[in-house]
């Protein structure tokens, strides 16, 4: 017996166990990309869902800004909540449309000097909660946004 003769067993078994754990993450890709579309996950346009609730928030890209300190920063993700009406869809789609001017609007207009606290009160939220509203009604042209979620809000 000659020492490939030898290795040939071993490399079958790594070869299969490749072709399984291959097989494994597909199978767990296919199952997982259903359930994050019929949850309205995906943070692109056009979310078809019939659930009005679901229909009318849209999520939007982190914005990183500038903390007071050299090197400190402020991560916040929000979500924009559409007004409720007879025009549902086509407000969503409008606002989906302009989420890139939003953001870069929303990034000149935000202070971040009552953000780079590390306490942050209730009022202080509300205020920032108001005034992304307003900048990203400003950016539509139309009080289309009714109410603005914050996803996440990391000061570094």
């Amino acid at each position: 017996m000659s020492r490939d003769d030898q290795r040939q067993p071993h490399d079958r078994r790594r070869a299969l166990r490749g072709l399984l754990g291959g097989a494994f993450l597909a199978l767990m890709a296919m199952t997982a990309l259903p359930h994050a579309a019929l949850a309205g996950e995906g943070g692109g346009g056009g979310q078809k869902s019939e659930d009005p609730e679901v229909l009318r928030k849209i999520k939007m890209s982190p914005m990183l800004l500038p903390g007071r300190d050299r090197f400190s920063y402020v991560r916040l993700q929000v979500m924009l909540v559409v007004r409720m009406s007879k025009h549902l869809n086509e407000e969503v789609d409008t606002v989906t449309n302009l989420r890139p001017r939003i953001n870069g609007e929303l990034t000149e207009a935000l202070t971040v000097d009552h953000l780079a606290r590390n306490t942050l009160t209730t009022a202080d939220v509300q205020a920032l909660k108001g005034r992304i509203m307003e900048v990203a009604n400003e950016a539509v042209g139309k009080p289309m946004v009714d109410e603005v979620l914050i996803v996440s809000l990391l000061v570094g």
